[in-house]
């Protein structure tokens, strides 16, 4: 496990389990084992409505060299050092360029994470210190940010954290651009809660 920043030791969840190859989030509770929806499931009325027009072998390829930038990241941010492939490295010059403008202390990476009550899964792919305050941060490979998306979806994490006694200070995009340069992007978790609440309602409609 990462270095923890020297304000905040994060929950460990033992009891939540996550199947990488079907992508599924399962909680040990009570004796029972449930599988739980993840973020990005709720969230799928409206990513399916802004990617619907994406070919399929476009979005399955844009992914997957995502993937491997965030694995890429998560190796800077647990040994210091970087591996990449040669379609990667563009984005990770960039992560660098992140990293030497923005000294921020990593808390964790690739952090998997449920709430509590409402019992929904994700995994958040960066908890930082900027000071004395916890921000989340998400990573984006795409040519274009859907920012209100994004919201979303740090705001489904920033909640869960809360249901566990953790409060979220701000959100960040981390924009990497294949031309090696990055945006930095502050979203609005309140403008997030608005669309998450929204699909969780949708979600658990068609759910019952």
């Amino acid at each position: 496990m990462e270095e923890q920043a020297k304000y905040i030791v994060l929950p460990q969840f033992s009891e939540l389990h996550f199947d990488s190859d079907n992508h599924i989030y399962t909680l040990d509770m009570s004796g029972q084992t449930l599988q739980l929806p993840s973020v990005t499931q709720i969230l799928r009325f409206v990513s399916r409505e802004l990617y619907g027009e994406v070919p399929a072998h476009i979005l399955e390829n844009a992914a997957e060299r995502g993937t491997r930038v965030h694995e890429a990241i998560e190796m800077v941010a647990k040994f210091g050092w970087m591996e990449t492939d040669t379609d990667t490295l563009p984005y990770m010059l960039a992560y660098q360029e992140w990293q030497k403008e923005h000294n921020f202390k990593i808390v964790t990476s690739e952090y998997r994470l449920y709430h509590r009550t409402r019992l929904y899964a994700g995994t958040a792919d960066v908890l930082f210190m900027d000071g004395d305050d916890l921000c989340l941060m998400d990573i984006k490979t795409l040519k274009t940010v859907l920012e209100g998306l994004t919201a979303a979806q740090l705001y489904g994490y920033s909640e869960a954290l809360k249901s566990h006694g953790v409060e979220v200070k701000r959100a960040y995009i981390l924009h990497l651009r294949n031309d090696s340069t990055f945006d930095w992007i502050e979203v609005d978790l309140s403008k997030g809660r608005t669309t998450f609440e929204a699909c969780a309602y949708l979600h658990g409609a068609v759910s019952a």
